[in-house]
């Protein structure tokens, strides 16, 4: 209790005139923790977003490649109750032109069951279906790919794509089929060069070979991807099963990149401030050292001392770290409507709205990662705080007195 009183004293109270150095820092690290969590909130948030718009939409969940027909994997895969949905499907390239014109562009076919556009699937939920008919949809065009050929719902387009053949292994097929309706989905890529063609003939045109399945998992067993790649391993050994991240390694590893380097250009923040730490520790021990030549002369021992100066580091750091998470909470928390009054302020100056103050941001912060942060911030405090005294601490009760 007596060295937390001390610790107290040295570094906020009044009659030390360097307490406005220990109120910096706690500013410093207010601040810094503020900026930390809060660009890592919107970060994570947008990196999700995107991350689960390629899963659900493009590359599903996982997918698997296997020789065995649609009822056998099904039969197969029964029991693990992770798997939601499961569809075989085609992705082929293909070239798409409107019928009775000579324009023509490149486009993806997914070839998939017809449920996949009737059921309550990952799609369904990030895109919306245009159809001007009652009947089931078997054919939905991107909406940017149908502006980009002049097509229009029940119109004709053509297309020609690559399929087993019965002499050869593969030839160009060319059919005439109807678009009955237009898709949105929140991946503007895969709109703008995707045809998903629900149709069993098309399907049937590629029973031959290896059929590849796309498997959506429940919600709750999202994050749990890599378990059930390999039960379907232990299962279907012969299969090549695929997650979502494997399928995506390039955008994924782009992504942790880029968030590992947030990390590292903010925690120089954090290092600045712990250099500053470390300097006022060496002025209070210089200050101080004759009050602690006394004390070590009167018996108290060496590492007394030391604790002293860790625990006054300890106080500015987790002052500063409650402050940090306090403030950080409160914009988080009411993160789009500090945006939407900076915009009021830019219209004011400028005239003019700015579109990145008014996007609708999203914010996610685990509290695993709140945790480390705060426990490293205080750690890496502690030991600039150790590393001020240790060197003043060095020498011995009477040759502080005799230099005093």
């Amino acid at each position: 209790m007596f060295l937390l009183k001390v610790g107290w004293r040295y570094a906020f109270s009044r009659s030390n005139r360097h307490n406005s150095v220990s109120i910096v820092i706690v500013i410093g690290i207010a601040i810094g923790l503020l900026a930390l969590l809060t660009l890592l909130s919107v970060m994570n948030a947008l990196q999700y977003e995107q991350l689960d718009h390629i899963r659900s939409i493009d590359s599903f969940h996982i997918q698997l490649k296997t020789n065995l027909q649609t009822h056998q994997v099904k039969e197969h895969l029964k029991e693990i109750q992770a798997i939601e949905h499961m569809y075989q499907f085609v992705d082929t390239q293909s070239i798409v032109s409107q019928k009775g014109s000579s324009q023509s562009v490149t486009a993806r076919l997914r070839i998939i069951e017809p449920s996949f556009l009737t059921d309550s699937n990952p799609f369904k939920s990030n895109s919306s279906l245009w159809t001007e008919t009652s009947t089931t949809a078997t054919v939905a065009m991107g909406l940017p790919l149908s502006y980009a050929i002049g097509v229009r719902p029940n119109e004709q387009i053509g297309v020609t794509f690559i399929a087993p053949g019965k002499t050869v292994t593969l030839s160009p097929q060319y059919k005439e089929i109807s678009v009955d309706s237009l898709f949105r989905s929140h991946l503007d890529e895969f709109d703008q060069k995707t045809i998903i063609i629900a149709d069993p003939e098309f399907l049937h045109l590629y029973d031959q070979g290896r059929h590849t399945y796309g498997i959506y998992l429940t919600k709750r067993d999202l994050r749990k991807v890599g378990s059930v790649v390999k039960q379907i391993q232990n299962i279907l050994p012969e299969s090549e099963v695929l997650s979502w991240q494997q399928l995506n390694s390039a955008l994924y590893s782009a992504l942790l990149l880029e968030k590992m380097l947030m990390y590292l250009f903010l925690w120089l923040m954090f290092f600045i401030i712990a250099i500053n730490l470390k300097s006022a520790s060496m002025r209070l021990v210089y200050v101080k050292q004759r009050e602690l030549a006394i004390l070590r002369s009167l018996g108290v021992r060496k590492e007394f001392s030391s604790h002293l100066f860790v625990v006054q580091g300890a106080f500015i750091t987790l002052l500063g770290e409650a402050i940090g998470l306090m403030l950080s909470f409160v914009v988080i928390r009411n993160f789009n409507t500090i945006l939407h009054f900076a915009d009021r302020i830019y219209f004011m100056i400028y005239q003019r709205h700015s579109a990145v103050l008014l996007f609708p941001f999203q914010t996610y912060l685990g509290v695993g990662e709140v945790i480390g942060i705060s426990v490293g911030v205080c750690a890496l405090s502690l030991f600039f705080s150790y590393l001020g005294a240790r060197s003043l601490l060095k020498k011995e009760p009477m040759e502080i007195v005799r230099n005093e």
